[in-house]
């Protein structure tokens, strides 16, 4: 389980025991992005069972810093093992990850995604402007690029099979994961699909009156790297000679 983490306070600590406590097979890796408020240390000096930090010196951004946590996962675990990513706020339930393991196996998808857009889910406390940004891209992204069973593309609360990762590793190399802000989320997304991943959704109860810190997301650098994204995937999906990475090789 991956927490990519940013001055996150001391709540951190809490919500790293609970991940860890929620099942006895259950790893957990956090991921220190530059934070300075200690958060990172914390944890460590807690000295939790089954619990790994990681740490950039400097604050280099979402997307690096859940290619840290990937790229050791894929580094260290089988290929039957799964991977969770979770944002470090407190806004997302962790007794949900057993359904989204139960959903996984059951229709024999790569990928879970905890979605807002499916009957049941709820989203408390977030800002209207977070709100249209989230809706808008849902749908946008569904017009130019629709992928089978996905409607959430930018929910970071995801269930991942380690094989599928490695997939789109080997395909696109350096490059899965090339945004550094929030836009990564629906990057990897769409990279998974072009490598050939399987997604399925389950309802989502999003607690943002819960969250332990201020919001680190940068409204309008979102949108406009969000744009970008767009355009590229369009591209990728209508002339595939153009879609970056290596191509499989024959056989």
């Amino acid at each position: 389980m991956v927490l990519p983490a940013y001055n996150e306070g001391a709540q951190l600590v809490g919500l790293v025991r609970e991940v860890a406590e929620s099942g006895p097979d259950r790893h957990v890796l956090v991921v220190d992005d530059g934070s300075d408020d200690g958060c990172g240390d914390e944890v460590a000096r807690a000295g939790l069972e089954r619990v790994r930090v990681l740490r950039h010196q400097v604050n280099r951004g979402l997307g690096a810093g859940l290619l840290t946590g990937l790229e050791a996962v894929m580094k260290e675990s089988g290929s039957e093992d799964l991977v969770a990513v979770l944002d470090a706020d407190g806004t997302h339930p962790i007794s949900l990850l057993d359904s989204m393991v139960e959903t996984l196996r059951r229709y024999e998808v790569d990928v879970v995604i905890s979605s807002r857009y499916r009957p049941g889910s709820e989203v408390h406390g977030l800002t209207w402007p977070r709100i249209l940004l989230s809706v808008g891209s849902s749908w946008v992204f569904r017009l130019l690029v629709p992928i089978p069973g996905v409607r959430d593309y930018t929910c970071g609360y995801r269930l991942y099979r380690v094989a599928a990762l490695r997939r789109a590793r080997e395909r696109f190399g350096q490059d899965l994961i090339t945004d550094s802000g929030f836009t990564c989320m629906a990057e990897i997304l769409v990279k998974l699909a072009i490598s050939g991943a399987r997604f399925a959704e389950v309802p989502l109860v999003l607690r943002y009156d819960r969250k332990f810190t201020q919001s680190k997301m940068k409204v309008a650098r979102t949108v406009l790297r969000t744009l970008r994204l767009l355009v590229k995937a369009a591209i990728w999906r209508w002339f595939p000679s153009q879609r970056p990475g290596r191509l499989p090789q024959a056989r």
